[in-house]
C-alpha cells in the first residue's frame, strides 16, 4: 500500500500509519524527523597517501545525504582545496 504525500516545503516532517475498520484502529506506526525533498550530501571520507613521489588524495563516492533526503548523485561534484595550516 503507498499514498502521495505533499508537503509545502523541503524539512523534515512525522507521520502515523495505522489501519482502521468497524472495529477501531489499530496499532501506530510512527515515522519521526523524515527528511521530504532534495538534501545536502555528507562529506567523504579522504585519505592521503605517498605514491611514486607524490601525494595522492582518494575517497570512496558519497552515496548518502545528510537528512537521509534525496541527493541527485549524477549531479554530484568534489572540489578539493589545498589550505594552509
Amino acid at each position: 500500500m503507498s499514498i502521495p504525500v505533499t508537503v509545502a516545503e523541503e524539512d523534515a516532517y512525522s507521520f502515523e500509519v495505522f489501519a482502521v475498520n468497524a472495529v477501531g484502529e489499530g496499532p501506530k506506526t510512527k515515522l519521526k524527523n523524515v527528511w521530504i525533498g532534495a538534501d545536502t550530501p555528507n562529506a567523504p571520507a579522504p585519505t592521503l597517501t605517498y605514491e611514486d613521489g607524490m601525494m595522492k588524495v582518494e575517497w570512496n563516492a558519497v552515496t548518502t545525504s545528510v537528512h537521509g533526503g534525496f541527493i541527485d548523485l549524477e549531479q554530484l561534484r568534489y572540489l578539493v582545496t589545498r589550505i594552509d595550516g
